[in-house]
Formats: structure tokens, sequence, C-alpha cells
């Protein structure tokens, strides 16, 4: 009997019992635009809790991000040529149209004045640039600068001028030519040389020439790189062609390359899968 009252007295009670269950994953949607026309911005970094969650912006400047717990976080938006959005939002539901305009930022320089002068070591200025210029120009030789910095690549052929050396590139999945960031150096040449060294494993190298062979800017992708987030930013990148001998044993290096070799012309041009790595 005691049972029985038991049993009624709990099926009486569960109704207005209030359930107690964990939030679900929420979803955080919307769209960059420019402040002043408006139009969708591309490209544009959205970072959730530095770093917990991100995504960029599509071709209509839509982003999306899900998974995330209830609570408060941090959301930073930054674009190359905007100024950085930064706020708090407080998540207990989903957001689907959460819109942020980023407004364009100045970056004028004062006049730049670069005077030519021979060094010691006969190095032209194509290869050492005036480090009281470059200090002007916002420190474009260190990769603290997140907007646009120096790299430097080398174009490699052989003797023969039918062949290149090129490596299998971890983060972009391609063919490309050797090469790397300045990082703080003023003697281009320098750094182009050490870079196909270093990726390659030749050690016999030299410069057909010691003018540039080509200056590009490239535009590199918001990526996790060992594990840090790098933005979206630009490569001020400057080519140098260099020659070695075809027979040199080779060998990647496995923290930036899979792949390292030597590739017919034709087919040093054909087999980038990179669109910005045009020959």
């Amino acid at each position: 009997m005691r049972k029985a009252i038991f049993i009624l007295v709990l099926a009486l009670l569960l109704p207005v019992c209030p359930v107690l269950r964990a939030a679900g994953p929420l979803k955080l949607k919307g769209k960059v635009l420019d402040a002043k026309s408006g139009e969708p911005v591309v490209g544009a970094v959205v970072k959730l809790d530095d770093n917990y969650l991100w995504a960029v912006t599509d071709l209509d400047g839509h982003f999306s991000l899900e998974g995330i717990q209830t609570g408060k976080y941090p959301l930073n938006v930054s674009c190359l040529g905007y100024v950085d959005d930064n706020r708090t939002l407080t998540l207990s539901k989903d957001i689907l149209d959460l819109e942020i305009k980023l407004s364009v930022s100045s970056l004028a320089l004062d006049e730049v004045v670069v005077t030519a002068e021979k060094s010691k070591d006969n190095i032209n200025t194509t290869q050492k640039i005036g480090r009281n210029a470059l200090d002007h120009l916002q420190t474009p030789l260190s990769r603290e600068n997140p907007i646009a910095h120096f790299s430097v690549s080398g174009w490699i052929v052989n003797p023969a001028r039918d062949r290149a050396l090129m490596v299998w590139h971890n983060i972009y999945k391609t063919w490309a030519w050797t090469g790397g960031h300045a990082d703080g150096e003023s003697d281009l040449m320098a750094v182009a040389l050490r870079e196909a060294r270093e990726e390659t494993g030749i050690e016999a190298l030299r410069p057909v020439t010691r003018s540039i062979y080509s200056v590009e800017i490239l535009p590199v992708n918001a990526h996790v790189k060992r594990g840090q987030f790098v933005s979206a930013h630009l490569h001020l990148n400057v080519t140098y062609l260099l020659e070695a001998d075809d027979a040199q044993p080779l060998r990647p290096k496995p923290d930036e390359n899979s792949a390292v070799a030597w590739l017919p012309l034709d087919q040093a041009a054909d087999n980038k899968e990179e669109p910005f790595m045009a020959v």
C-alpha cells in the first residue's frame, strides 16, 4: 500500500518539477561590413576567446562559428587595412545576425628619403636598405609588423637552365620555390641563400646575378602555424635568381616542406596549386 501511494505522489509531482540540463552548443553567425561604404569585408578574421574559435569572412562578408558554450567571451575582428573591432559578447542563445562594421585604418607615413651608398663589401642597395629608412617604414623587416613584412625567395636553376629546384610547401600544399622571412636581416641576398640551403639541403649555391630578379606582393590568408594563430597579412617578397649543381644530395625541412625535387621548367610553372605562386 505504501509503495502504491509513493508511486502515485511521484507521478503527480513529475509534471511540475523543473528539468535541469546543460545548455547545448550555441552558434554565432553574422557579417562584417565596411563602416563607410557598407560593402562586405572579405577575408576578415573573426576570433572568439583568443583563438578558442575563429573564422574568415566569405565573399559576402559572412562568418559562422559553432559549438560555443554559454558564457562571456572576448571577440576580435581584424582585416588588413582596417582598425580592429574588439568587444565582449555574452552568449546565452544563438546569435544569427551579428553585424560588425570596420573602419579603414590610416597607415599614412611621413615623407621618406632613402640615400643610396655603396657598402664596404660592394653589395649594392638592391640588397641592403638603409636601417633608418626601414625603421621609418614601421619595421617591415620583422614579423612583428602584422600588416606587411619582407620575405625573400630563391628561384634556383641548374647550370643547364632547364630545371628548377622546388619544395613541396606544407601549408599551401603545392610545389613552390624556397624562401622565408627576413626576420630583421637587411641583407636580403644572404636571407635567400640561407633559406635555400636550409630548405633543400644543398650546400654549393651561388647567385646568377646580385640584382633582384623579381618583386612580388603576396597575400597570406589567416592560418595556424605551430599551434599559433597567424592573421592575414602581406608578404613584400623579393626574389633572387640562384644556381646550384643538380647532382647535389637533397633533403626536405620537415617543419616547412615534405619534399624537394628538381623539376623541368615547364612543370615547375604548371605544378603549382596556389594561385598567388605564379611563376
